[in-house]
């Protein structure tokens, strides 16, 4: 009797254990769609200001909470399966390496960028590791892909009406504006310069350049991002569905993916990305004999005519003009420039590098002299990781790929075709696959457009209204058109693996791994190709026990509350960041302006303690530093005080030295030194702004064609140098400074 009641008891705790399994699985395709929603939302929210304005930041928060929803669900199992693999430790000690040099970096540098990309890294961390839990079925995985490539159509759709609408009619509306107009243009876009200065003419080059962007801050990005999605569209064409019924309209859907984007692609005129597409359609025939469905000789031909429509229909409309192709090698020589610079930094901080976001601060004290360019990025993902982090975090960066490209190509190489039938799942990995879980999947498209929409409001970004009334309803139906590729089709590995190499030798041209709007896509194809291989191969999960879940939890809700602290919350109140230059720069003009209408002693040491508090936060910038010189003119202008003078020298001498080899900046310390009277040392800085002037390759920035100071307005400065040189040019001045070396005492 006791041993019935203790196998009646067991049996009880079984089935009690099942559904309290089936539960809990049941919230695993909400996850999944959330997870999905977000890298969507990542996608239409510009990121190439991550590092600086924290656009992203909002979405991180969103991806931690789903992280801490996910690990405590787990927590309810009473077995959890982790699919991690090589690559996904790998990547994990990059994050972790990458984060240390935030850490310890952001303090000699710039905080507030540092902690913004530590953030976005985790991020993208996270999506890499829910994809790889959340989608583990074929349809599933065919789902997110279907996504994307609608995602890409829609983009692509926007690209275009900007082309041929949008950039037309902003271009004509400056054209014809007055000064005051054209003035107030510049200002709203956040560009003070005065008309003709260098500032205001690059910004004049901006809005005059046809290339369209979409959702993104360069067209670079945008082009990086079609890219391997081309790839992934040509493959559905050659691998549609097992059902021929359905292969004829599936070909055409993708077909029509393919023509779009790629349209956009080559209106975006970059090289990079249309030659990694053409290295990648080359990749992806090689592969066709090894798996992908052989095809009659109509869709080769129409293939081949779509491909010569693409080459020849923007040379006719002359958005693809000979000058692409004819500036391609002074483009090389620029990235040589830029490496050559990123080399001397990583030999100087071999270890943990200058800290993410701080890139652009720590490269123009090694930028060349002929050099034209003051970059963000070194246009190549592994010197950027590596200058930005340390050679630990490149050594990752090299397993993450190494491990990735073992697993899918190395032993037991898959021969490049999923199969139509599932896998045997392990768990409750297939339940509901062909239903429950693809409509989330389907679901979260809408809604990462909403979150988008959201999310944008808090970082003063809104979505274009053209993408919602145009470019949306196309991406709706395009994803409806592919639901019998995502039920039924075929995802070769080898066309994931083909687009992430496409997307690879963009990032090894033009950069951009660390703009999350770009980056999502490659560790979103790398999880779901590794998720793909699994499923071939029935490979085997880790099984973490419940002490180890719990600390996940713990670890993932903890970096949540970090972030809320230092990344969202100063977000909601820019004023009171404590980790930004900004709000101690505002408080410093505006002690300086009071100090100006009401002279004091008090008022001008509160002025003096908010701009140190400024360069603690921004110790290595060079607009920060050459502000306060500016300040400190300002204050000289109006007492003559000699500690005033010097701190102005001592300011701009900064400058110098943290950018060495840019003949206007010895220029303007030459002329501050002349101002408070130091002669010999006006002519010095003069005598070396002539010197790196004729190693300047690039007219635009020689001195002859600038003016000392161009760029601040006349009304923040009394006194201002414009109101007694802006008859002359820079060159004009540094020539008659240096005649002061003979006549000075």
């Amino acid at each position: 009797m006791p041993k019935r009641k203790s196998r009646i008891s067991h049996q009880t705790q079984n089935r009690s254990s099942i559904e309290s399994r089936r539960r809990v699985e049941r919230i695993r395709p909400l996850l999944g769609g959330v997870l999905l929603a977000l890298c969507v939302a990542t996608v239409l929210i510009p990121s190439e200001g991550a590092a600086d304005h924290g656009t992203g930041i909002p979405l991180v928060m969103l991806f931690l909470l789903l992280a801490a929803v996910w690990a405590l669900s787990e927590c309810a199992k009473r077995h959890m399966e982790l699919w991690l693999g090589g690559t996904g430790m790998a990547l994990l000690l990059l994050i972790g390496w990458h984060s240390i040099s935030a850490l310890v970096m952001a303090w000699r540098g710039s905080p507030r960028p540092a902690f913004n990309m530590l953030w976005e890294w985790i991020s993208l961390g996270i999506a890499f590791v829910l994809i790889r839990q959340l989608f583990r079925a074929k349809p599933e995985c065919r789902a997110v892909c279907a996504v994307f490539l609608a995602l890409s159509v829609s983009l692509s759709v926007l690209g275009i009406y900007q082309y041929f609408v949008i950039i037309p009619q902003t271009r004509g509306a400056y054209t014809n504006a007055t000064t005051e107009e054209r003035q107030s243009m510049r200002q709203r876009a956040g560009v003070h310069a005065s008309e003709g200065s260098l500032s205001a003419r690059r910004f004049e080059d901006r809005l005059m350049s046809t290339e369209p962007m979409a959702t993104f801050g360069l067209p670079n990005s945008l082009a990086a991002f079609l890219s391997p999605w081309l790839i992934v569209s040509l493959a559905v064409v050659f691998s549609p569905s097992t059902r021929s019924q359905e292969a004829k309209s599936i070909r055409l859907t993708a077909l029509f993916c393919l023509l779009i984007a790629a349209t956009c692609l080559m209106l975006t005129k970059s090289r990079t990305a249309f030659i990694a597409s053409l290295l990648g359609a080359g990749l992806l025939f090689m592969f066709q004999r090894r798996g992908i469905q052989p095809v009659g000789w109509k869709l080769f031909a129409a293939t081949g005519l779509l491909v010569a429509l693409l080459l020849c229909l923007p040379i006719a409309t002359g958005a693809f003009d000979i000058e692409v192709l004819s500036e391609a090698p002074k483009s090389v020589l620029f990235r040589i420039q830029y490496w050559q610079a990123t080399w001397s930094l990583i030999k100087d901080y071999p270890w943990l590098g200058c800290g993410p976001g701080n890139f652009k601060d720590y490269y123009l004290s090694y930028k060349l002299p002929h050099a034209s360019e003051e970059i963000r990025d070194p246009h190549n993902f592994l010197l950027e990781i590596w200058a930005t982090a340390g050679t630990p975090a490149a050594a990752a960066m090299l397993a993450v790929l190494g491990c990735f490209a073992w697993r899918v190509w190395g032993n037991g190489r898959s021969q490049g075709v999923v199969k139509t039938t599932l896998s045997e799942p392990s768990s409750l990995e297939g339940e509901s696959t062909d239903s429950t879980s693809v409509s989330w999947v389907y679901a979260a498209a809408g809604t990462g457009v909403l979150i988008a929409v959201i999310a944008g409001l808090v970082v003063d970004f809104t979505l274009d209204i053209v993408f919602l009334l145009l470019a949306f309803p196309v991406a709706a139906g395009t994803l409806w058109q592919l639901s019998g590729w995502v039920r039924h089709g075929r995802l070769p590995v080898s066309a994931l693996s083909v687009a992430i190499i496409v997307l690879l030798v963009n990032f090894s041209a033009s950069g951009g791994i660390s703009y999350p709007g770009v980056a999502t896509g490659l560790w979103l194809m790398m999880a779901v190709s590794l998720n793909l291989t699994d499923a071939d191969r029935g490979s085997t999960p880790i099984s973490l026990p419940m002490w180890i879940r719990v600390s996940l939890a713990g670890v993932i809700v903890l970096l949540g509350i970090a972030c809320y602290w230092t990344g969202y919350q100063p977000n909601l109140t820019p004023g009171q960041d404590r980790l930004s230059a900004q709000p101690s720069r505002d408080r410093a003009e505006d002690s300086l302006r009071h100090w100006l209408v009401s002279p004091s002693q008090a008022r001008f040491e509160e002025f003096e303690r908010h701009v140190k508090q400024m360069l603690n936060r921004s110790c290595r910038s060079v607009q920060a530093h050459r502000q306060v010189g500016i300040w400190y003119w300002t204050a000289y202008s109006v007492s003559r005080d000699t500690a005033h003078g010097d701190a102005i020298q001592e300011a701009l001498s900064r400058v110098v030295q943290f950018y060495p080899n840019s003949s206007m900046v010895h220029a303007e310390y030459a002329w501050a030194s002349h101002l408070v009277g130091d002669h010999r040392g006006a002519a010095a800085a003069a005598v070396e702004a002539a010197r790196l002037d004729e190693m300047n390759p690039h007219p635009e920035l020689h001195l002859d064609q600038r003016r000392l100071f161009e760029d601040v307005p006349p009304e923040t400065v009394a006194d201002h140098p414009n109101s007694t040189v802006s008859e002359k040019s820079a060159k004009l001045w540094m020539d008659q400074l240096r005649t002061m070396v003979i006549e000075a005492p």
